[in-house]
């Protein structure tokens, strides 16, 4: 990996990293914060300039997400050199993903429409190959950041002063660009739509024009 890493820095590229399997792992099962903040540095001193906290197998908690990264912190490590891929599986994706921000990791994977998916074996859980739902999805995470104060770049600024107060109607309004751009792709891939949000957003638009 070190002379991947040399040979794309010598070619002017930059270099993202990746920790996989960081919360849990189909084969050793939990995974200790220690080994992840080992490898994180390795990848750091290759010169990545980000590392992705990835919980691959989407069976990560917030506990052991902010265990995780308080250990890297621990090891010297600066989180906001980090981003966070997590997976839904389990449905933790969303509250993780705001654990990891609120202890100050800057950067997100995310999937419109949440788009996306790999099969993956969950020995420890003794279950046979079942089909990991994909990174949360957009939309939702734009919600979610967006009503806790984050600001994320992804959607218009408040059509209204007051929506700065927390105007739920004015950030529905400005997340139905996204929502429209998730739709129609999963459409086009003959796929359901996970972006709960987003269908909420939708739904929210239709009933106002039949009305």
């Amino acid at each position: 990996m070190s002379e991947v890493a040399r040979l794309a820095q010598g070619r002017g590229l930059e270099i993202r990293g990746y920790v996989s399997c960081a919360f849990g792992c189909p084969y050793e099962g939990k995974v200790d914060p220690k080994n992840v903040a080992s490898v994180t540095k390795e990848l750091l001193s290759m010169g990545c300039y980000e590392v992705a906290i990835s919980d691959t197998i989407g069976v990560g908690v917030p506990r052991q997400v902010e265990e995780c990264l308080n250990q890297l912190a621990q090891s010297g490590i600066n989180l906001a050199q980090l981003g966070v891929h997590c997976h839904d599986t389990f449905g933790t994706g969303l509250s993780n993903i705001l654990t990891a921000v609120g202890l100050g990791v800057q950067t997100v994977d995310s999937s419109i429409g949440g788009i996306g998916g790999c099969p993956i074996l969950l020995a420890r859980l003794e279950l046979d190959m079942i089909w990991s739902k994909a990174d949360v999805a957009t939309e939702d995470i734009v919600y979610a950041l967006e009503s806790s104060g984050y600001h994320t770049g992804l959607i218009g600024p408040p059509l209204e002063p007051e929506a700065e107060l927390g105007n739920d109607a004015d950030l529905l309004l400005r997340l139905e660009p996204l929502a429209k751009v998730g739709a129609w792709i999963n459409s086009q891939l003959h796929r359901e739509n996970s972006s709960r949000v987003g269908k909420a957003v939708l739904a929210r638009t239709q009933k106002s024009k039949s009305n």
